[in-house]
């Protein structure tokens, strides 16, 4: 069943629509500390804490039990060195990017948060070492582990899987809706077929696995979903010699030999298995197949998890954060993917699939195929415009003859002007 919550992950990947995002514009008037600001997001800075969260992680790996005095030592000097560098990273970016701006990012506010925690766990621990009946000093430690969060705020491709992840909850509901109208169907079923099984702890019917109660039924359907021995768990249900029935039902109190195993567990579990493992997973496989190879072909798909990126390439190109980028900008660097001559020719085949008869001559004209000398140069195109320029004259010159009216030469240096 966790494959329908995959599926809805990817799905809704390309179904969400944008969102507003609240201060995250570059303010012009930002002025202060701009060396600060620059150090917080350089790519240096950024390696380097990167390298200490890859560290802290280690760290975190080396903890075994028992372990000597001097290791645990060691381990909390480490922690406290991590901690620090943590809390210079907050305390920069918060000069940096004042305190608004800092708070107004989610990833930010979470860094902050596990500073904090991060703190409160070592104070904690110094005051209160045995820990109390109420806080133990294990909840305080689990920051050091949340610490490896900060690495999915390192990589866009990361945040983006993140954001998926997050925004898939929102379906959560439908998936939910799906699974339990399956389970309470067949819960249903298997409490009145089955529900008189009796309980023998040499068969899969016993007092943790049977068709008792509608909960009991519901924990059996999800052990078969799994398809952890639910074969076996049919073969307990099903007509057999060994299948008695429970001595509080009727059948029992009428006939003590009498058996309650029906061969309706066949196709009941069958059926049942074949829903969760085959059908419903594959369905969702397939719509997931299909909508990721479209979004893999179509880059043109952008939603709220490309802004981040985008406010970081911009703010490299307008670091002042005046809205508008320089002539003198390299403008390779701005340039998207591809060419024109690879989207000429997608857009050429395109038209050739679709309409077969289209002339080449006539496809050439509307789509230029790439390779020919077709490029359009400065000079051409001055050259274009004197050319019109002229037959503009010529055309005036003969309609001034033809009235009779002689016109007046006009110099060489006013002739060649454009325009």
């Amino acid at each position: 069943m966790m494959n329908i919550f995959v599926g809805f992950v990817i799905v809704t990947f390309q179904n969400e629509g944008e969102r507003e995002y609240e201060n995250c514009e570059l303010d012009k008037n930002q002025g202060f500390c701009p060396a600060v600001r620059w150090f917080v997001t350089s790519r240096a800075f950024e390696y380097v804490i990167f390298l200490i969260i890859v560290l802290n992680t280690v760290s975190l790996a080396c903890k075994h039990y028992p372990s000597g005095h001097r290791f645990e030592y060691v381990l909390d000097v480490l922690n406290l060195v991590f901690t620090g560098v943590f809390a210079f990273e907050a305390f920069f970016k918060i000069i940096a990017l004042n305190p608004k701006n800092y708070f107004g990012d989610r990833w930010n506010a979470f860094d902050f948060i596990i500073v904090l925690g991060s703190f409160i766990d070592i104070i904690y621990g110094k005051l209160n070492p045995g820990g109390s009946n109420l806080i133990s000093i294990n909840f305080f430690r689990l920051f050091r582990v949340m610490r490896l969060v900060k690495l999915l705020s390192r990589g866009e491709g990361i945040r983006t899987l993140l954001w998926t992840f997050m925004k898939s909850f929102q379906a959560l509901p439908y998936v939910a809706l799906l699974i339990v109208l399956l389970f309470f169907i067949y819960a249903v079923i298997g409490m009145q077929v089955f529900g008189k099984v009796a309980l023998d702890d040499a068969t899969q019917i016993h007092r943790n696995n049977n068709f008792h109660s509608f909960f009991a039924a519901v924990l059996v359907l999800f052990r078969s979903a799994t398809g952890e021995a639910w074969q076996e768990v049919m073969l307990s249900c099903s007509d057999r010699e060994e299948v008695r029935c429970d001595p509080l039902s009727d059948d029992y109190k009428r006939d003590r030999e009498a058996r309650c195993g029906v061969n309706f567990a066949y196709p009941y579990f069958i059926s049942f298995f074949m829903l969760c493992s085959f059908l419903v997973i594959n369905l969702f496989v397939a719509v997931i197949m299909d909508n990721f190879d479209y979004l893999t072909r179509d880059w043109s798909i952008l939603g709220p998890h490309h802004l981040e990126e985008f406010v970081r390439l911009w703010s490299e190109y307008d670091p002042d954060a005046k809205g508008r980028l320089h002539l003198r900008l390299n403008g390779q660097a701005l340039c998207s993917e591809g060419n024109i001559d690879e989207a000429n020719e997608q857009l050429r085949s395109a038209i050739k699939r679709i309409w077969k008869r289209t002339p080449v001559k006539m496809l050439d004209e509307v789509v230029p195929p790439a390779g020919k000398e077709d490029d359009v140069t400065v000079g051409k195109f001055y050259a274009t415009f004197l050319i019109q320029d002229y037959f503009r004259r010529f055309k005036k010159r003969k309609e001034l003859e033809a009235k009779g009216i002689m016109p007046t030469h006009t110099p060489q240096a006013m002739a060649l002007q454009v325009g």
